[in-house]
């Protein structure tokens, strides 16, 4: 058996709790900058990601729970409105909708069957919290309610890549999210925002129908995902009333140095897979599948920046993780009864 595309390993948005430690070289600091920027008003965003998701899949009640994958890119929309706290606690509301084309695999591995499933969009309403590390920057967390909106599937034999006349309907499915992420003032009223999300949905139960509406088995799906967006805020400065905040004084920096940095994470992979027998030269898996894995990691660098202007900051690292994410390698095995599985882990990367 061999994998056609190997592993792709991509554990993304995994920046929780890092700390860095840089040394101060010689360099010629910028001046101090003074900036009362209004965080408090309505807002609406917009912007482009991408993302993975992983799904604990079970058919008909069998013990075996392969770890079935997905990625795809996203587009995202939202409204929300901030309200200054104090000198540097911001906090609101918000709301928003992705269009997503995360196209995965769902499969049933006794008949050797599988078919093509995306999300094709999400929904999600919940609160944020940040804190001013500098007049013009807001560190945040969030949280909330979400939505999912999957595909239905015409499901093929995954040795012929034949139709077998069944297929599986569209479904949606909720559940909650956290993320965090870094907020930017770029000019008046617009600011830069990139965040990471991580969303933990109900499992559902997906039959597999014929075409007269008969089920012939049924998929037990339970899918998490992963997002990286990136996106513009147009805020109004409109609304409730805040008080008159003293402007955050922001110290000159340096940001040239040699740093070390340490953290923890959580994380995804999708691996499109398919494989050949050998001794024969027959596919036992012809249909390229894409299997998922999850879990946790933690992750130790070292690198060096050089602020080679006022707001430009480049630099070159190298980091190590240590990793458990755990997914699945089949093979649907010509002459055997049913599909051959184990556990597959990422270790390091």
């Amino acid at each position: 058996m061999r994998i056609m595309t190997g592993i792709g390993l991509a554990a993304i948005g995994l920046v929780a709790a890092q700390s860095a430690f840089a040394a101060d070289l010689p360099t010629k600091a910028p001046p101090p900058m003074i900036s009362a920027t209004p965080w408090t008003g309505l807002y609406v965003n917009g912007g482009i990601g991408y993302a993975l998701w992983a799904a604990d899949e079970t058919v008909g009640g069998a013990p075996l729970t392969p770890v079935q994958g997905g990625k795809g890119w996203l587009a995202t929309i939202g409204l929300g409105y901030d309200y200054q706290f104090t000198q540097r606690i911001v906090a609101g509301v918000f709301g928003d909708f992705d269009i997503a084309n995360l196209e995965g695999t769902i499969q049933d591995g006794q008949p050797f069957r599988a078919g093509q499933i995306k999300e094709k969009s999400s929904w999600a309403v919940g609160l944020r919290a940040g804190w001013l590390v500098g007049p013009k920057t807001l560190s945040y967390f969030n949280g909330g309610y979400t939505g999912a909106r999957f595909s239905g599937s015409d499901l093929v034999s995954s040795i012929s890549g034949a139709s077998v006349g069944l297929s599986t309907q569209a479904f949606t499915t909720n559940g909650w999210f956290l993320g965090g992420g870094v907020e930017v003032a770029l000019f008046p009223s617009w600011f830069w925002r990139t965040e990471y999300r991580y969303s933990y949905y109900s499992s559902r139960d997906l039959p597999e129908l014929t075409a007269g509406g008969f089920a012939v088995n049924t998929f037990t799906f339970k899918p998490t995902v992963q997002s990286v967006t990136t996106q513009l805020v147009y805020k109004f400065n409109g609304g409730l009333p805040t008080p008159a905040y003293p402007p955050i004084a922001e110290a000159a920096t340096n940001w040239t140095g040699p740093y070390i940095n340490a953290g923890y994470g959580y994380g995804l992979w999708a691996a499109q897979e398919n494989s050949i027998d050998p001794a024969t030269g027959l596919c036992t898996i012809c249909v390229t599948q894409t299997q998922g894995g999850k879990g946790y990691l933690g992750t130790i660098g070292a690198g060096f920046d050089w602020q080679f202007a006022p707001m430009w900051v480049v630099g070159v690292f190298a980091d190590y993780n240590f990793s458990s994410l755990k997914g699945t390698l089949q093979d649907h095995a010509l002459g055997f009864p049913q599909a051959i599985a184990g556990d597959i882990k990422q270790r390091s990367a």
